[in-house]
């Protein structure tokens, strides 16, 4: 008899491509390439929402009195003719500066999304699925934003959720804690709502030799690895509210704790619910670091890339966040 063994591998084969990358500023608008020096942007996953700093050439005088804040800024990117939004927000801040360039205008904003950290919520939930939370929370409280149903991905989870006047970003933080999901608001002012780790991007990789310019720190981190959460709920109760979650099968062979406080927890469930979804989040290995790349452009936060640079040992897949 002759016995015939198989073992298989995930294949990855990256396709070079031809880079003609094409952009555009606007504010309100109105296009501003011509005397823009430099942009810079940012559209994270989960933990905070994007923000924005766009340097602008003023020497000529035209911008000093042009913004005072609240305008709608778009960014465009793209491999083509640069009419593809890649960031939608609203100046905050305008600044007048003298740099190398001479003079200068800087305007600083934030993502769509930023109108959601001046939203607070108070709210209760009991036993009800994630998703449902979420849709709750954006019919009544984010109602200039909308959603896509395919983009609220429904859970298998539930949770008991007290918040009294939270803000409404440290909700969704809450909710992805519980469940392992991420969240993002894109620029159309559209949830996302999704499995950690679930979407991978197949038009998108960082492949050395081609579009990778540098990376830094990616490997397994142990900084960030906890094995024991200590939950404090409500310090205005007549009971304290205390849970502690531990890992006894950690990757470390000490102790490696965190302590979260959150007044919104008023019972033992509610504590216990968090401290198990925290201790799951942070007992593993971390992949963590930096790279650099050119082009990107159909990039989502929470995407799934390759990121394949041989000379460091790196070939896998990366969450984007």
């Amino acid at each position: 008899m002759v016995i015939i063994t198989f073992r298989s591998h995930q294949m990855f084969i990256w396709i070079p491509q031809k880079y003609e990358p094409n952009w555009d500023v606007k504010v309100s608008g109105t296009s501003i390439r011509l005397d823009v020096l430099e942009v810079e942007f940012s559209r994270p996953v989960t933990d905070s929402v994007g923000s924005f700093e766009i340097s602008v050439d003023n020497n000529h005088d035209a911008y000093t009195d042009s913004y005072i804040g609240g305008e709608t800024v778009d960014i465009y990117m793209d491999n083509s003719s640069g009419t593809t939004i890649s960031f939608t927000g609203y100046i905050e801040n305008v600044k007048r500066t003298y740099e190398d360039n001479g003079a200068i205008i800087k305007l600083i904003g934030s993502h769509v999304a930023g109108k959601l950290l001046e939203v607070t919520v108070t709210e209760s939930f009991v036993d009800q699925e994630l998703s449902s939370i979420l849709v709750a929370l954006i019919a009544e409280y984010a109602t200039d934003f909308s959603y896509v149903g395919a983009d609220i991905i429904v859970s298998s989870i539930t949770a008991t959720l007290n918040w009294n006047n939270k803000p409404f970003w440290e909700c969704i933080i809450d909710l992805c804690s519980i469940g392992n999901y991420d969240c993002y608001v894109d620029n159309s002012s559209s949830f996302h709502f999704f499995p950690r780790n679930s979407i991978e991007n197949v038009n998108e990789a960082i492949v050395f030799n081609d579009n990778h310019l540098e990376t830094t720190g990616l490997g397994e981190n142990l900084v960030s690895v906890k094995n024991r959460i200590i939950v404090y709920g409500d310090s205005d109760s007549e009971t304290p509210i205390i849970y502690t979650a531990s890992d006894t099968a950690s990757v470390v062979d000490y102790t490696k704790e965190t302590i979260v406080r959150d007044n919104n927890i008023k019972t033992y469930s509610e504590a216990k619910s968090r401290g198990d979804a925290e201790l799951l989040l942070q007992k593993n290995l971390s992949l963590k670091g930096k790279s650099t790349a050119l082009a990107l452009f159909t990039i989502n936060p929470g995407d799934i890339i390759w990121i394949s640079v041989p000379p460091q040992g790196i070939h896998n897949q990366y969450r984007i966040s």
